[in-house]
């Protein structure tokens, strides 16, 4: 019974160790001027409670498709919604009036290059992915 039960650990411990998520870090363009962000200042652009970065310039989302793994994690962590949370509240707010999503661009790679072609834009990808064409405002655990 004690070996069954130590195995039975040993097996759950080896799946959470394979689910571990990645950091996610938002993102800009270089010529952004905008100063790191909190995560607050990060849920309010995301969920268009706020139209502009800290420092004033005009910011524009931008979100990675649903079934992308990043979003999930980025929306939990900011936010504290789940996928399907996040698309209640969408259609809530789209019903009355009240705003619209961010537009879904696509996958780490295609998020790097709208933001670098777009100045005002701000996006979040895998951390991992992160290299010198953009700059992190915030790293998500």
């Amino acid at each position: 019974m004690r070996r069954l039960l130590i195995s039975a650990l040993i097996f759950i411990c080896s799946l959470t160790a394979h689910t571990a998520r990645a950091d996610v870090a938002v993102i800009v363009a270089p010529a952004n001027a905008s100063p790191v962000l909190t995560q607050t200042q990060a849920a309010q652009i995301f969920m268009r409670k706020i139209a502009t970065f800290p420092n004033g310039t005009e910011a524009t989302p931008v979100d990675q498709p649903e079934e992308q793994g990043v979003r999930a994690q980025f929306y939990q962590y900011v936010v504290g919604k789940t996928n399907s949370q996040m698309s209640a509240y969408w259609s809530k707010m789209i019903f009355t009036g009240q705003g619209r999503p961010p537009v879904e661009i696509g996958d780490n790679e295609r998020i790097k290059k709208f933001v670098i072609t777009h100045p005002n834009a701000i996006g979040y990808i895998d951390r991992k992915a992160v290299d010198h064409s953009v700059r992190v405002l915030l790293i998500l655990p």
